[in-house]
C-alpha cells in the first residue's frame, strides 16, 4: 500500500505476485518477477514494463487460455487485457534463463513495443501477433544456443507491427 515514487521492482522468489486492484506506475519503470503472476486490475503507466520468471528455470506462457498451475508461470489472455496501452516498453521473460526454459507465445495484441526474451531456451508459438495500433514494435531474441521458432502471422491489416527483429544464437525458423 501506498506510493511508490521510485521505479519499482516487486519479486517473489518461488511464489506468486498478485494483484487484486489497479496498478499505477506513472512514469517510473515496474519490474515484476514471480512463479506466477496474477492480474485482475488494470496496470498503468509510461515507463517500462517488465514481467518474467523469478529463477532462470521456471519456463513462460504468453497468452494462455487458463491457468496452467504453478509450474509455468502464465500470463492468460485475460490478465494482458489489463495490461493498458501507454508503457514505454514491454519486456516477457529473461535474458540469463536456462537452456531448458521456454516461453511460449500464443495470440496476442501488443500494446507498446515489446521484447521476449530467453537465454539458451527456446520461444515459440503459432498465434498471431499484432498492434493495439500500427507500428508496434517487436524484438524476439534467444541468447546463445537459443532457438526461435515462430509459426503465426506478425500483425495484420490495420495492425502492422513497427520494425521487427528476431535473433537466436542457435536457430530461427
Amino acid at each position: 500500500t501506498g506510493v511508490q515514487t521510485c521505479a519499482l521492482p516487486i519479486s517473489a522468489v518461488g511464489g506468486t505476485v498478485a494483484f487484486a486492484s489497479t496498478v499505477t506506475a506513472a512514469g517510473f519503470d515496474l519490474a515484476i518477477a514471480g512463479t506466477e503472476i496474477s492480474i485482475a486490475a488494470n496496470v498503468t503507466g509510461s515507463g517500462a514494463l517488465t514481467l518474467k520468471p523469478s529463477d532462470t528455470l521456471t519456463s513462460m506462457t504468453i497468452a494462455s487460455g487458463a491457468d496452467t498451475g504453478a509450474a509455468i508461470l502464465d500470463l492468460t489472455t485475460t490478465e494482458l487485457a489489463f495490461i493498458q496501452s501507454g508503457f514505454s516498453s514491454v519486456t516477457y521473460g529473461r535474458n540469463d534463463s536456462a537452456s531448458g526454459y521456454t516461453v511460449t507465445v500464443n495470440s496476442t495484441q501488443l500494446r507498446a513495443a515489446t521484447s521476449i526474451l530467453t537465454g539458451g531456451g527456446t520461444i515459440s508459438g503459432a498465434g498471431n501477433i499484432t498492434g493495439d495500433v500500427a507500428g508496434r514494435g517487436l524484438t524476439v531474441s534467444a541468447g546463445s544456443g537459443g532457438i526461435v521458432n515462430l509459426s503465426g502471422t506478425l500483425g495484420t491489416a490495420g495492425t502492422r507491427l513497427g520494425a521487427v527483429s528476431i535473433s537466436a544464437g542457435g536457430a530461427s525458423t
